[in-house]
């Protein structure tokens, strides 16, 4: 049996004569990730610019790839659901592998700890995702617009942002102690 998608139709009370509302045309997911990015960019912009002109000092630029992590983040844990949770976590990790080149030092560092405790403690050498996360990665590595992305990835290699076999010798040796 085919599925199709369910799209509800909207009664906007009054007529316009559109054959359609909006609720049955594409999502454009891309073009709403990269709106978010872009006000996000310019509420930091003039924090920045009131910033450095009260302190005199200077703000580092807006980082799109570490504001996409913090939501995740973010996201994750506002999630009563076990089962969105730990979506929105898988998806965080993901992130943190495509997106680790566009990271700053200091969230690189905080991802390369992260991505080694995730390989440890579930054993995986990959970040597994399901349809809808792979769907939501490809928009946001689109959005953001990561370098040499390949989108529908549904197992994400750690192995691009950490060295695998340092952890697995680093949990070792504790296993030893």
């Amino acid at each position: 049996m085919e599925r199709t998608e369910y799209r509800p139709v909207v009664e906007s009370g009054e007529e316009r004569g559109q054959e359609e509302n909006a609720l049955s045309s594409p999502f454009d997911l891309v073009g709403n990730i990269r709106a978010l990015v872009e006000q996000e960019r310019a509420r930091y912009q003039e924090a920045k610019a009131r910033f450095e002109a009260a302190s005199g000092g200077e703000e580092p630029d807006f980082n799109s790839a570490v504001w996409m992590r913090q939501k995740l983040v973010s996201m994750s844990r506002e999630q009563t659901e076990q089962e969105a949770a730990t979506m929105l976590y898988d998806l965080k990790t993901a992130w943190d592998v495509v997106a680790f080149p566009l990271y700053d030092e200091d969230s690189q560092d905080t991802a390369k700890t992260e991505l080694s405790i995730y390989a440890a403690a579930y054993a995986r050498t990959s970040v597994p995702l399901n349809p809808l996360g792979v769907q939501l990665l490809d928009a946001m590595a689109a959005a953001i617009d990561i370098p040499n992305y390949m989108p529908g990835q549904h197992d994400i290699e750690l192995s691009r942002a950490i060295d695998l076999t340092e952890v697995s010798d680093l949990f070792a040796e504790e296993a030893v102690i």
